[in-house]
């Protein structure tokens, strides 16, 4: 689904720079797995998430990705919201988290960006978790979507077109 900006009545709360800034720009992106497949297991260690294809980018300064990597070009309030679909054929616990490298050098979880979904013995189709957070983000950071499996002895796969990454700038800074 792409990512639509609307005017909102409540404007007022804004500050007249910030105001024409949200009205006339529309600040969102959205990167998704379309091929999947990323088979993953007990011990078998910590995976990137595969967000190989870009759906849309209406602020390609703004944002890039590259090797699965988001960096976003501009300090301010942004609104991150992903998801992660796996499949398995038995019980299967994943453990899912979004990264943030604030100066290029070392990434870290996001303690409020943090899942954890299992799939069931019988379950038919694949589980999916969602997690929307907002991200304080400045100057150059990156992020990225890491998963494992924390339990459970089946084999799991990330689904073909069921994981994604959507961000939309809210407030810019300075």
């Amino acid at each position: 689904m792409p990512i639509v900006q609307t005017r909102n009545a409540s404007m007022q709360q804004l500050n007249s720079a910030d105001e024409l800034d949200v009205e006339n720009n529309n600040f969102g992106a959205e990167w998704y797995d379309h091929t999947g497949g990323q088979n993953f297991n007990l011990g078998s260690g910590i995976f990137t998430l595969n967000l190989d294809t870009q759906r849309m980018n209406s602020a390609p300064s703004v944002y890039s990705m590259g090797f699965d990597i988001l960096t976003i070009g501009e300090a301010g309030l942004y609104l991150f919201s992903w998801q992660i679909m796996v499949s398995a054929n038995g019980l299967s616990l994943t453990h899912a988290w979004l990264e943030q490298d604030p100066d290029t050098s070392v990434f870290a979880a996001i303690p409020s960006a943090v899942t954890y979904f299992q799939t069931f013995n019988g379950l038919t189709g694949p589980t999916t978790a969602v997690v929307t957070n907002l991200i304080q983000v400045g100057i150059d950071y990156r992020y990225r979507i890491r998963f494992e499996q924390s339990h459970g002895s089946t084999p799991a796969t990330t689904v073909l077109d069921g994981s994604k990454l959507s961000v939309v700038r809210l407030f810019k800074n300075g």
